[in-house]
């Protein structure tokens, strides 16, 4: 069913009437908790403010409903349309465009998520908010010690337009997040399979795509039911993002059991971290599910672990120390933990994983192993 919320009933029935199916009106945003399980399209009108209208997406993707909000608006330009991404409106569309409502009411539709239950493993995207702080050489490295925990690990490079798991890895993949059909409906595990190219046993990977232009191809809608079908195969789920906010990394973070940001101690990565958490806390996600990690940690550079702290106002998690034998293992295509567990940088991971990413209680799958 499609809810349309306008307080003008003339302008409501008009949107009615264009939308067509079932349609119930309201004259005002409902309480989330509120809305029927049978609601799977919200129009909201352009006679609802702005801010309200804003507000209300973002409660109902973190309250998990799978609704799709269809946004109208008098004037919708570029800066409009990336606020609204953010906060989670599916499509904008300019008030009178009766095609443009039908299309993006039709396209949400299409691309509504699967329930995300039942979930059984733990998804940790790595985000920051500035390019070159190490962030896949992170998200590398922290598959490896998941797995060497006995743990079933799945490395997803949702970069998707310069993604570098692949050349980090020095993987040749005959397939990528572009192999997927994209009018396919309902992932699932063999599905997935098509997707993977395995580092080690238990360890996969799900690369980027590498062709120009096909990331524009990727939908959404296949993110979003890859991190909802991914936790029920494997253990853990690291996603590598791009240093943006785009609907691909909002949906990876909306499933995503806890947000690693990572920084290093140079004041511009440090303001656009700052930024970073200013915005998560704008869209309302809990601090209890996201940890800071200090990358290239150097007191010789004259910001040191309380430094960073201070001038994020935020307790940081980790600190993992700097040292030229790191790019060293990205040229040899072998995560530092991989090859040297025992290297004071593996062991900050570790100790990262030990007290941020516990061991469930089941009993694990599979054995330590390193890569050939």
């Amino acid at each position: 069913m499609t809810l349309i919320c306008e307080p003008d009933p003339d302008a409501a029935q008009r949107l009615a009437t264009v939308v067509g199916g079932e349609v119930r009106t309201v004259d005002f945003l409902p309480n989330v908790a509120d809305l029927l399980g049978d609601v799977t399209l919200i129009v909201i009108g352009s006679g609802i403010p702005l801010g309200k209208a804003l507000q209300f997406s973002i409660r109902l993707r973190l309250a998990g409903i799978a609704g799709g909000v269809v946004l109208l608006h008098d004037s919708p330009d570029t800066e409009l349309r990336a606020l609204a991404a953010a906060a989670g409106v599916r499509e904008v569309v300019a008030s009178g465009d009766r095609v443009g409502l039908v299309a993006a009411c039709r396209q949400v539709q299409d691309a509504l998520p699967i329930s995300p239950e039942p979930r059984g493993g733990q998804v940790l995207s790595v985000f920051a908010g500035k390019g070159g702080c190490g962030k896949t050489t992170l998200a590398t490295n922290l598959a490896v010690t998941l797995h060497a925990t006995g743990r079933r690990v799945c490395l997803l490079d949702l970069d998707l337009e310069l993604g570098d798991v692949a050349s980090t890895l020095q993987l040749v993949p005959k397939r990528n997040l572009a192999s997927a059909d994209p009018r396919a409906r309902g992932l699932d595990a063999a599905g997935v399979a098509d997707l993977v190219t395995p580092l080690q046993h238990g360890l996969d990977c799900i690369l980027a795509p590498d062709a120009p232009g096909a990331a524009e191809r990727i939908p959404l809608a296949l993110i979003e039911e890859l991190l909802t079908v991914l936790p029920t195969i494997y253990d853990c789920v690291i996603v590598d993002t791009p240093a943006r906010f785009s609907t691909h990394v909002l949906a990876a973070l909306d499933l995503s059991h806890h947000h690693v940001l990572l920084t290093t101690p140079e004041k511009p990565v440090l303001n656009a971290l700052r930024l970073t958490l200013d915005s998560l806390n704008l869209l309302s996600y809990q601090q209890r599910t996201r940890s800071i990690v200090l990358n290239r940690s150097d007191p010789q550079v004259g910001l040191d672990g309380p430094d960073v702290e201070r001038a994020i106002n935020t307790p940081i998690s980790a600190q993992i120390p700097s040292s030229r034998d790191v790019p060293a293992s990205i040229n040899r295509g072998v995560p530092l933990a991989a090859s040297d567990p025992d290297h004071p940088v593996s062991r900050a991971v570790q100790r990262f994983v030990e007290e941020r990413v516990p061991v469930p209680d089941r009993t694990a799958r599979y054995g330590a192993t390193t890569r050939p």
